[in-house]
């Protein structure tokens, strides 16, 4: 298997970052990830924007190596079809270095999330983000380690396209105004196609304020102690206390009454792909499973309904955690709030474990919950269910009560 140990690098690094910066949920959504980056920022970073073909990767000779790896120097070799931003060219290539194990065992596999493999191949098309190296401005360099080279269906391409053509336009004399960005977010949230590169950056905005609220409540609660506050603490304090809101926050704010209405029109119109051979579950594109999340925030009990009907329909059992957490969040009701607590706690575990009686104690399950109930007789009584069986009998109560809730509300 080969793997890029520079990205590797890279990724550890920023995700320590991440953890003591980002805002709370990103780190819940992207468990100890930098947050992607969206083709917004990375236009903002990028002097050039092409679509290229990789034509080669060319080994330049061995950097490292050990008893049971080597580390070898790849040029990666692209033809340039077409240029969206800045300077024309016909070829470009980066330099790269590719991890490869050499021992006799089986190298072992390594689990996580698919992005993380460098998934371009040679004869590939993708769009590439470049920008001058910081320490030798006459090299060019991808933007970003991870997110500056997008290898994207020929529709998803086009779309793409078409949204750089866009962001000329708005750059075209600058900085744009908070009310022009937002209105190209609202154009690009519309199309199916980028709708994740919209709603993407409307949700990271509403995050930025809050942690920056968050940060300036707990700084002046600090301010306050015996304690008091460090000397980079109260320097933070300060430039909190002057500028609230950052310039990311301070897009969400720029939402009119309109445009969130028409973004809560886009969230009740979503249509989960239908379970398959090749998912268990109905899929979600993850650009309107970010919007439901954006729309969330604004406590429209009109989406509840539409929550609760995807839910019903099923879904990973992950999803249905954070589709739970979001309903309670609109409907505030205690009852509800607990048999999410309930899920939350057990969606995790194997469907078809069976709920023994030493794990139930273990979990802190009722004897609802488990299905053993005290029997003076038999004090290690047999398992009588499973836990795929204890989440949908939680999610069908938590459904239950929602529907309690939404009609005393329509009295």
């Amino acid at each position: 298997m080969l793997r890029s140990r520079l990205a590797l690098a890279a990724s550890a690094a920023v995700a320590v970052v991440s953890i003591l910066t980002a805002p709370l949920s990103t780190q819940a959504r992207r468990c100890e990830e930098e947050p992607p980056k969206t083709v917004l920022a990375l236009y903002r970073e990028s002097t050039e924007i092409h679509i290229a073909k990789l034509d080669r990767e060319v080994e330049t000779g061995i950097i490292e190596s050990g008893d049971d790896y080597q580390v070898v120097g790849i040029q990666r070799q692209f033809s340039i079809s077409s240029t969206l931003k800045g300077e024309t060219r016909k070829f470009i290539a980066f330099d790269d270095q590719e991890y490869r194990y050499t021992g006799q065992q089986p190298e072992p596999v390594e689990e996580g999330p698919e992005e993380h493999m460098v998934g371009t191949k040679v004869g590939d098309t993708v769009m590439l983000f470049v920008k001058r190296d910081e320490e030798n401005k006459d090299k060019l360099v991808l933007s970003h380690y991870r997110d500056a080279e997008k290898k994207l269906e020929a529709e998803q391409m086009s779309a793409y396209e078409k949204m750089i053509g866009s962001l000329n336009s708005l750059f075209a004399n600058g900085e744009p105004k908070d009310e022009a960005v937002v209105g190209w977010l609202m154009d690009v949230a519309r199309d199916p196609q980028t709708r994740w590169e919209g709603v993407f950056e409307l949700l990271t905005s509403i995050e930025s304020g809050e942690y920056r609220q968050q940060r300036l409540d707990y700084l002046k609660e600090r301010k306050a102690s015996a304690e008091g506050l460090e000397e980079w603490e109260a320097e933070e304090l300060k430039e909190l206390t002057a500028n609230p809101q950052d310039s990311s926050s301070k897009l969400a704010r720029t939402l009119t009454a309109s445009q969130k209405e028409e973004l809560l029109a886009l969230a009740l119109e979503i249509k989960a792909e239908p379970a398959g051979e090749d998912n268990e579950f109905p899929q979600m594109a993850e650009g309107d499973r970010v919007l439901i999340e954006l729309v969330s925030r604004w406590g429209d009990s009109r989406l509840v309904a539409k929550m609760a009907e995807q839910l019903r329909e099923g879904m990973e059992p992950y999803q249905a955690s954070q589709m739970m957490e979001k309903i309670v969040r609109i409907i505030d009701d205690a009852d509800a709030r607990k048999i999410a607590e309930r899920f939350s706690g057990v969606f995790y575990m194997d469907a078809e474990e069976a709920i023994t009686a030493e794990r139930a104690g273990e979990m802190e399950l009722t004897a609802e919950e488990s299905g053993i109930f005290p029997n003076a007789e038999n004090k290690n009584p047999a398992a009588v269910k499973n836990f795929g069986q204890l989440k949908n009998e939680l999610i069908g109560k938590f459904l239950t009560r929602v529907e309690v809730v939404l009609t005393s509300a329509e009295k």
